[in-house]
């Protein structure tokens, strides 16, 4: 896919082996990477939370959040050498060559609080941020609208044959 996005889930980057060298070490943002298999039960269970957070900070600038999978690409040694999967790191710019690992709870809390104590992310402001582009991209103010002039220009027969309570 272009850029190695996951049509399946916004934000999200799916690294390969020929990939990660443009899309990790050769980017201008922070990127955090797990790498994972699809037979790893405690990776199964910690794919949504790298989903959750792609897509919540699809609009900020700054950081990626991307995927690799380590049965179908050649897993750089110096950058993960632990033998273990989920293995998850922190790429930062300007600081590629080093990447911190995150040796927190496998939690989503958790995630976030890693990024936001080693970036100037904060979530919340990257959720407010997109907020505006979201809704253009999705048509919220059309489908609020369109609801809208339904709801006043139908017959809406919900009342129609009932009876007020007695008092």
């Amino acid at each position: 896919p272009p850029s190695d996005a996951d049509p399946r889930h916004d934000g999200l980057m799916i690294l390969v082996a020929d990939s990660f060298k443009e899309l990790v070490l050769e980017s201008k943002e922070h990127v955090l990477v797990c790498v994972h298999a699809p037979w790893c039960e405690a990776c199964q269970k910690v794919k949504p939370h790298f989903q959750r957070l792609a897509k919540m900070l699809k609009g900020c600038d700054t950081i990626r959040v991307a995927l690799m999978d380590s049965d179908e690409n050649y897993v750089n040694s110096r950058f993960f050498p632990e033998p273990f999967i989920p293995n998850v790191k922190l790429f930062m710019a300007g600081k590629k060559g080093s990447p911190l690992t995150c040796n927190t709870e496998k939690t989503f809390e958790a995630y976030v609080r890693f990024l936001e104590e080693h970036t100037s992310v904060k979530l919340a402001d990257a959720v407010e941020e997109y907020y505006p582009t979201y809704c253009v991209a999705k048509e919220v103010n059309e489908l609020i609208e369109e609801l809208r002039v339904a709801a006043m220009t139908q017959n809406l027969r919900l009342a129609e044959g009932r009876v007020p309570p007695a008092t």
